[in-house]
């Protein structure tokens, strides 16, 4: 194999496959494909295969070669801005660039596991609007290994649309995009979905009796397989009717949390407060100081409950649009933080302890 690629360019294709490429021995390897014209790199940890296209590659010898991808990633990132020669001889991969010369062993490329194709139906959609519903819910996606059934995004059609949504326990973030065919539904690892979306992801194609899903776009393509795991039901959580409903201002609304969380820990909370039209956010932590803000709101009534800071921060920041309506029932049910764009965020309050507590 012989080919001439731009560093920047190979960089940008090898990051996605370099960190699937995980695994014992040829898993951990970035497979190198020089055919027909086309340079196609792959990675995969054995469940999740991703494939991407080295745009503007120039093929002088055809071939398939396997080498370790993260010093293949670091060795292209290195020679940026350069151009790169890629060629084989006596089991190695040379890698030149500018006055740099280097040598890669060569993996077997045998051993590489087998890649599968997903056939069956699927839907497509505008890539923009699923990298905005995939940062609306990827926030919520529990942190905790120990839950694996809350690291999962949950893909589902619905009538002309596909919603994806997240939960942690503490939070649930459900974001909805217009679409066209036919899905079903499907729960995702988040590092699929936050790739997908990050490559632009315009279609999801699933497989009828199999758990295989592929995620295309232009230039790559990703296959992996739906989580077996059990993903709680976060409707039942959602209230059918609230007390009272809010509308504020969602960039006064952020800037003043940002502002009031400047003195916040890990075990603080941002007290709110509702009444006569306004909306006031105050934090206290004993021996460093407190702060307080207050931003105009629409609609009657009054409510007080607290939050961790970043957690409210990710609904305000997920809403669209102007405002953000605030949905609200008794001081410790959940509080459901919505736009008009399909997307839904409840949280639960956290409770703060009285004196003497």
């Amino acid at each position: 194999m012989k080919l001439r690629v731009d560093a920047l360019t190979l960089t940008r294709a090898l990051a996605p496959v370099m960190r699937f490429a995980k695994g014992a021995q040829s898993a951990s390897g970035v497979l190198i494909r020089a055919e027909e014209g086309v340079v196609t790199l792959v990675g995969t940890d054995g469940t999740t295969s991703v494939r991407t296209i080295v745009p503007d590659a120039q093929i002088e010898e055809e071939g398939v070669v396997l080498v370790a991808a993260r010093r293949m990633y670091d060795l292209a990132k290195a020679l940026q801005p350069e151009q790169i020669l890629l060629s084989t001889t006596s089991g190695a991969l040379r890698v030149k660039g500018g006055q740099f010369a280097g040598v890669l062993t060569l993996m077997p490329v045998g051993n590489f596991p087998a890649l599968r194709d997903v056939l069956g139906f699927g839907v497509t959609f505008d890539a923009a609007d699923f990298r905005r519903a995939a940062e609306q819910v990827l926030p919520a996606v529990s942190r905790d290994e120990t839950r694996p059934q809350l690291q999962a995004v949950k893909v589902q059609e619905g009538d002309g649309t596909l919603v994806l949504a997240a939960q942690d326990g503490v939070r649930v973030a459900e974001a909805t995009l217009a679409t066209e065919g036919k899905f079903g539904v499907r729960l995702l690892p988040a590092l699929v979905v936050q790739e997908a979306a990050r490559a632009g992801v315009t279609g999801l194609y699933a497989e009828e009796g199999t758990t295989n899903v592929a995620l295309e776009g232009p230039g790559f393509k990703i296959t992996t397989s739906s989580l077996d795991v059990d993903f709680p039901d976060y409707e039942k959580f959602m209230p059918s009717t609230y007390a009272h409903v809010f509308a504020a201002d969602r960039e006064k609304l952020m800037a003043a949390v940002g502002r009031v969380n400047l003195l916040s820990d890990d075990v603080t909370a941002v007290k709110v407060e509702i009444d006569n039209g306004k909306l006031k956010a105050l934090l206290t932590v004993p021996g460093v100081g407190e702060t307080s803000e207050t931003v105009d709101l629409e609609g009657e009534g009054a409510f007080t409950a607290a939050f961790k800071p970043e957690l409210l921060f990710d609904g305000l920041e997920g809403c669209a649009g102007e405002s953000v309506i605030i949905n609200v029932n008794e001081p410790l049910r959940p509080v459901l933080f919505n736009d008009t764009d399909g997307y839904r965020y409840l949280l639960m309050p956290a409770r703060v302890a009285k004196p003497g507590e």
